[in-house]
């Protein structure tokens, strides 16, 4: 299967998403601080418009961001894209 979050960047968060077999498409706007510590056994993780700092992958606003996600994602033969090229659909 397949899923798409939309993230608000009108309030905090922390989260953690799985998938396996199947493919999460997440998408923040540009004035949301996100980090997301993720993992990909058999499966794939694109963090588009991201860096990587330390273990993790940050946007380049996360210290100034009024309101910041925080995001574990894991894909076992599934699929996480972080920002999709094009939008989410």
């Amino acid at each position: 299967g397949a899923a798409t979050v939309l993230l608000s960047s009108g309030s905090d968060l922390v989260g953690r998403l799985e998938v396996a077999a199947g493919a999460i498409e997440i998408c923040a706007p540009a004035d949301l601080g996100l980090r997301v510590h993720g993992d990909a056994d058999f499966g794939d993780t694109t963090y588009n418009g991201l860096l990587r700092v330390g273990d993790a992958w940050e946007t380049p606003n996360l210290s100034i961001a009024t309101h910041v996600t925080e995001l574990d994602v894991s894909a076992q033969a599934g699929s996480v894209v972080v920002n999709p090229a094009g939008g989410c659909k």
